[in-house]
């Protein structure tokens, strides 16, 4: 399975916060062991470039996509 660096970061923000706050490791290190067994994939800056490219023209033509959605399709195409 492949997730880009940017739900990555998502998953540990999230950990990390119950680890933070609660003081406790089990998230984090269940959130770490998954995140080991998967394929990251990086989002570059070309990948933001082109990203926001696809973003304005699908805006221009009046078409709603979230940024989430079209990151997503964008590095899992790699």
């Amino acid at each position: 399975m492949r997730i880009i660096s940017i739900t990555a970061y998502e998953l540990l923000r999230g950990a990390m916060y119950i680890n933070v706050t609660g003081r406790r490791d089990r998230e984090l290190n269940i959130t770490l062991s998954l995140i080991s067994e998967l394929t990251v994939i990086p989002f570059t800056s070309e990948d933001a470039k082109i990203a926001s490219h696809i973003q304005a023209k699908l805006k221009e033509a009046g078409k709603v996509v979230s940024d989430a959605d079209n990151i997503n399709r964008l590095c899992l195409c790699k």
